[in-house]
């Protein structure tokens, strides 16, 4: 991963005037407040304006969908908003299906997707950087976005997704050796096409 290490250094010298993390002078983070970084990062951040998106029909409904696409040759993809935070925190039934694709055209066309402009119970979102895909959870069939990126996604979404994302949060709160892990390094699931 290339990243300017000007940028990173300023970046964590506003989260320690934050008080979001301590670090030794100069040198490692030491503890990081990650419920108050995520609600930073979630301040310039938004599931639907940050990511260019698309709506669409699944004429079997979104489960049997989310279902079917796994034996589908539709390049790497990941659930995200309700149906991965029903997951962890249910709110309320999920009704509309959102996930990000690396190549959204052979997701849509492999899942027989309808394009609409109303109605839609699939929103598939182009992502506008590959973490995304970072820390993916495979359960059964289906790949979920990590912890984090569902409370994100959730708490900047519309509807009743902030309710949801507040509800990952909590889930979190209460079982953060599930999810945390102990290291900065990404660990990264590559889905095969």
């Amino acid at each position: 991963m290339d990243v300017d290490a000007g940028y990173v250094s300023r970046v964590l010298a506003v989260l320690e005037q934050e008080i979001l993390l301590t670090r030794t002078p100069r040198g490692p983070v030491t503890a990081v407040e990650w419920e108050g970084v995520l609600r930073r990062c979630a301040a310039t951040y938004s599931l639907f304006d940050s990511n260019p998106t698309s709506t669409w029909v699944a004429t079997g409904g979104p489960e049997r969908f989310l279902a079917d696409l796994a034996g589908k040759r539709a390049g790497e993809w990941a659930i995200t908003g309700s149906f991965a935070a029903a997951r962890l925190a249910p709110v309320a039934a999920p009704e509309i299906a959102v996930l990000y694709a690396e190549d959204v055209d052979r997701l849509t066309r492999a899942g027989r997707l309808l394009p609409t402009t109303r109605g839609a119970n699939v929103i598939v979102a182009e992502p506008y950087d590959a973490i995304v895909f970072d820390r993916t959870v495979i359960e059964g069939s289906e790949t979920y976005v990590s912890v984090v990126q569902v409370a994100m996604d959730s708490r900047t979404g519309n509807a009743r997704m902030p309710a949801e994302g507040e509800a990952v949060i909590a889930w979190m709160r209460k079982n953060e050796p599930r999810w945390r892990t102990g290291r900065l390094q990404p660990r990264r699931t590559k889905r095969s096409a």
